[in-house]
């Protein structure tokens, strides 16, 4: 297992799984998986012969301030009581294009088992734990787009990447962190969500 990326994880800190032991803290998770999930989907475009990727990006800022009122939850004091805002930023937007007018293992594979042995077999192998082919088999969206592409022979699609928004989830912790007095004063929070789309011909 992995904390952040570092052998250890630090104490009194929230961490959540992401795939094959990979573990990130509250603050950086939505970040971390959205750069894996963008990482294995243009690995797979590549494979399936992709010849130019549109995308555009949209940023979510989510601010919550605790109001400082108590609840009663379980049996302790749980100052969860907060205001939450959100606001829309336009993120990064641009064009890849590629010489290459199909890829050699999406020609010459006979059958979509084929072809994701070929997936398993050479991505699987990157030291940079960049691709996870049981991640890319149980997210259904990255499966759906091989599908599309190899059984339909589909020439375009619109994927978006977007990630659910913790922030509640993580205020609300941090704040029984703070009452048991193992954590920061929470008065404010804010985190930041990125949905990107891409276009891929």
């Amino acid at each position: 297992m992995l904390f952040d990326d570092r052998k250890y994880p630090d104490p009194n800190i929230l961490y959540i799984h992401l795939f094959n032991g990979l573990y990130y803290n509250d603050t950086i998770f939505t970040k971390r998986k959205i750069e894996k999930e963008r990482d294995m989907l243009l690995l797979l475009a590549g494979k399936l012969g992709v010849s130019s990727i549109r995308f555009s990006s949209n940023i979510t800022e989510t601010t919550l301030i605790n109001t400082g009122a108590s609840l009663q939850v379980k049996g302790f004091e749980n100052s969860i009581k907060y205001t939450k805002t959100t606001k829309s930023l336009q993120g990064d937007s641009g064009i890849e294009k590629y010489a290459n007018s199909g890829s050699s293992i999406y020609i010459t594979s006979a059958d979509l088992n084929e072809f994701d042995e070929n997936i398993r077999k050479t991505l699987s192998l990157l030291k940079s734990n960049i691709f996870n082919y049981d991640y890319y088999k149980k997210n259904s969206k990255l499966e759906l787009f091989v599908y599309k592409r190899f059984e339909y022979k589909m020439s375009s699609l619109e994927y978006t990447i977007d990630v659910e928004d913790i922030s509640e989830k993580t205020f609300a912790i941090k704040t029984c962190f703070m009452d048991y007095g193992i954590g920061i004063n929470m008065d404010k929070s804010t985190s930041y969500t990125e949905k990107i789309s891409y276009t891929f011909n």
